[in-house]
């Protein structure tokens, strides 16, 4: 990890980033070819197309017992390394984030080192869980506009194209790497009542769509980390996707978390 070299593309209103070349290329072509076939009985459904499972659980232990390179992409996550990588590297960054709320700006400070079997990081103030999850996106799906919670302080995601090193079908290829993830530019600010998706309607996403501009957008390309640091400004969202009847966009997110 301590070789790999952060490329900010947005500052303002929050920072937004990648990390080219994040896995030794044998891990990630072996992680994409095994990565997990879409169970819509098996995973969480969580609306818009939407449908995921956590990095914990009997479905997820299973899994593992039988994908060498989820064990590897697992150890990798969850070790104390991974976590100091980030939270060191980006530790100015993310107290600038949280200027405007001084409580929670002073629960990141002075980290002590202590790691335990539930993936909890714990520090003086506050825990910090790494949540991992694997996330599956419908053709026609979306992810609607949001902020995350304000638990939630960073968010990775590496995205598993379908069609980018598939010469016979340039089309799809174009086409697939236009559904990564919409920053938004907004002066509307995350408040109490919008701190779940299932919050919004179809009402509330296109008014939100038609009174804000797009900001940045993340190409859906393959071993790139993207990665953004929350604030009460950082909407984002994955715009409904028109690729095939049957295709599946499929990624994982990594997430830190403080738990209090």
């Amino acid at each position: 990890m301590k070789n790999k070299k952060f490329n900010f593309v947005n500052k303002k209103p929050f920072y937004v980033f990648h990390i080219p070349d994040f896995l030794e290329n044998d891990l990630y072509m072996r992680l994409s070819k095994e990565f997990p076939q879409f169970d819509e009985n098996k995973f969480n459904k969580l609306g818009d197309g939407k449908f995921s499972f956590y990095a914990k659980g009997e479905h997820y232990e299973s899994l593992l017992t039988k994908n060498p390179s989820m064990q590897e992409f697992h150890k990798i996550v969850f070790d104390k390394k991974f976590f100091s990588f980030f939270y060191k590297s980006l530790f100015s960054k993310i107290l600038f984030s949280q200027r405007n709320n001084f409580i929670r700006f002073f629960k990141y400070l002075r980290p002590s080192v202590r790691h335990n079997k539930d993936n909890f990081f714990d520090f003086l103030f506050s825990k910090i869980k790494i949540e991992l999850t694997y996330s599956y996106i419908k053709n026609n799906g979306e992810i609607v506009p949001h902020t995350d919670n304000v638990n939630k302080f960073l968010n990775l995601m590496l995205y598993f194209p379908d069609f980018e090193t598939n010469n016979d079908n340039i089309e799809n290829s174009k086409k697939e790497e236009l559904y990564g993830t919409q920053f938004w530019s907004s002066k509307e600010k995350f408040t109490a009542s919008e701190q779940s998706i299932d919050d919004y309607n179809s009402s509330n996403k296109s008014v939100f769509r038609n009174r804000n501009q797009k900001l940045y957008r993340t190409p859906f390309v393959g071993n790139r980390l993207y990665g953004f640091i929350r604030n009460d400004y950082s909407w984002h969202s994955v715009e409904p996707i028109n690729i095939s009847s049957n295709y599946i966009r499929k990624s994982i997110n990594i997430k830190f978390i403080y738990v209090n």
